[in-house]
């Protein structure tokens, strides 16, 4: 029996390492907390954001120790995902059409909850503006990421409680809807979803190198401690 080949994931399409991307990225290795801390007060300035790789057997985007800094939140994630090389891009998912039960299932649930609401009194401005921005005609589908690996669902795509705000126009501009899916991905990794990658804003470097520094001071296993040449040993022993 044939085995079934393992999906080309974006972590197994190769970046340089160490040099500028035109995108401003850099992508480097930095196995010990000495390299990392080093390269991080060269570059502060210059590559505010980062994903790092995080520990995971089946690392997706970056393996443990890989780090992407770049000027942007959109930049380092669209490194990360091999934009342009791995086949993941964005679409304009077309709820009314390809699913009309669903999309007038909602309208109703959604009037007859307005109607609930109004009664008891819980009904906010807030709420009516938004009853009036999705209508039938105006609110049938929204922008996604299509072609996630392993499959991913695109409607899970950002982490719960994350900022994601939905994009509903279907004549937005593609960079401009890129743009937002690839910088509402930076926030949602903040919160290291998916496991095996996270992100970082200047301060968020800041934290996890102090993290591990304390650690490292109080005698605990730190980022990279394994990486560490041992000390040679007292040639008088």
């Amino acid at each position: 029996m044939t085995q079934a080949l393992r999906p080309v994931l974006p972590v197994d399409i190769p970046l340089e390492e160490g040099r500028p991307a035109p995108d401003g990225t850099v992508f480097i290795t930095l196995p010990t907390l000495d390299a990392l801390e080093q390269f991080w007060q060269q570059h502060r300035d210059r590559l505010p954001f980062a994903c790092e790789g995080t520990p995971n057997s089946e690392p997706t985007f970056l393996r443990p120790y890989q780090w992407i800094f770049g000027p942007s939140k959109a930049a380092v994630v669209a490194a990360a995902m091999r934009w342009g090389r791995s086949g993941i891009g964005c679409e304009f998912y077309e709820w009314a059409a390809l699913a009309p039960d669903d999309h007038e299932a909602w309208f109703a649930g959604q009037e007859d909850h307005r109607t609930t609401a109004t009664a008891a009194g819980t009904w906010t401005e807030d709420d009516e503006a938004d009853f009036q921005r999705r209508t039938r005609q105006t609110y049938r589908g929204w922008w996604r990421f299509c072609n996630l690996p392993d499959g991913q669902d695109p409607g899970e795509w950002f982490s719960p409680g994350s900022d994601h705000v939905e994009l509903i126009d279907p004549h937005l501009p593609r960079a401009a809807v890129e743009a937002q899916l690839l910088w509402e991905t930076f926030d949602s990794w903040v919160d290291a979803y998916p496991s095996d990658i996270q992100a970082h804003d200047a301060a968020g470097v800041d934290k996890t190198i102090a993290y591990w520094r304390a650690e490292q001071a109080a005698g605990q296993g730190y980022y990279g401690d394994e990486n560490e040449q041992a000390p040679a040993l007292d040639a008088r022993h």
